[in-house]
């Protein structure tokens, strides 16, 4: 027994360094800036873009208050709140339809006030959820900002890869001028993803209300 359970240990041990590796990959990949990106740290744009990954706004989506935390949230609630509008919405409209069929058929129904007043407890509750939620709204609201902080993302990278492929009569110059570049392309990336967030945000608590009692 004891033999069986050492020939699992190389095993066990393979397993966890692979799936190990697999995660740093995986983050890698979420990571907005690559550390191929600045493999040369001598350049000044990469020397930026190396301190400019540390920085809480571009880690991982592990990180609070981070881009790609905000960018999964956004997708995990969107999907939440689609589900949850269509759910009320089917469960609304099928009930509907089937309340005056039960009504219709009068007394041959056993229970048939109480299954006429179950349905109706049923319709109200999914409306009266739908109504304070606001899964429509919030739907809306979330995949919204999850579009647009994408697309932010898509123009700041494009920025800055017009930075590097800025050319001077000097070396030095042109280097100057990335990295300027890069830093204005930064800075309006950040302001207006914090602007997405903050305006999605104020949305949502607009559109939430108690729903008022008939």
């Amino acid at each position: 027994m004891a033999k069986y359970y050492r020939n699992l240990v190389v095993p066990i041990i393979v397993l966890m360094i692979v799936l190990v590796f697999l995660s740093a990959c995986k983050e890698n990949e979420n990571s907005l800036i690559q550390s191929s990106q600045y493999s040369n740290s001598q350049v000044p744009i990469n020397v930026y873009l190396k301190e400019l990954s540390k920085t809480k706004f571009f880690q991982g989506p592990s990180v609070s208050g981070s881009y790609q935390y905000y960018l999964a949230w956004y997708k995990e609630k969107a999907a939440k709140h689609r589900i949850g509008f269509r759910l009320l919405g089917i469960i609304v409209v099928v009930l509907s339809v089937i309340l005056p069929v039960i009504v219709a058929l009068e007394k041959k129904i056993p229970e048939q006030k109480f299954i006429i007043l179950s349905i109706s407890l049923i319709i109200a509750l999914a409306t009266g959820i739908n109504s304070f939620y606001r899964f429509d709204a919030s739907w809306k609201g979330y995949i919204s900002a999850q579009m647009q902080l994408e697309f932010k993302r898509s123009v700041w990278e494009a920025e800055i890869a017009e930075a590097r492929s800025i050319s001077n009569v000097t070396e030095q110059l042109k280097q100057l001028e990335q990295l300027e570049h890069a830093q204005k392309a930064t800075e309006r990336f950040i302001a207006e993803s914090n602007e997405i967030i903050q305006k999605e945000t104020t949305g949502y608590f607009k559109d939430v209300k108690m729903p008022k009692g008939k």
